[in-house]
């Protein structure tokens, strides 16, 4: 639950400033991913929101924020298939 989780977002964010460059950071939590995005120009949160929850109508997808920040959110019982979905539009971009 995301009780369990107390920090995950500072956790992401303190990791993603740690690094250099362009990239893409991912806080993966059993029925969420918390995403920070710099310098990769054709991601954005709201698109994958958006994409997921036609695609994924079972995962009950919501969430969204900055193109470059911010949170989905799904049931755990489709994490695996959400993480598919995400990995292939990471590699898409």
């Amino acid at each position: 639950t995301r009780d369990e989780f107390p920090n995950s977002s500072k956790i992401v964010r303190i990791t993603h400033e740690t690094g250099e460059g362009p990239r893409i950071t991912l806080g993966l939590l059993p029925d969420a991913a918390i995403f920070r995005v710099q310098d990769v120009d054709k991601f954005s949160v709201n698109t994958l929101v958006n994409m997921l929850s036609e695609k994924l109508p079972h995962a009950l997808i919501k969430g969204g924020g900055h193109d470059f920040a911010g949170t989905l959110k799904f049931i755990k019982a489709a994490k695996e298939e959400v993480m598919e979905e995400i990995e292939s539009y990471i590699k898409s971009i």
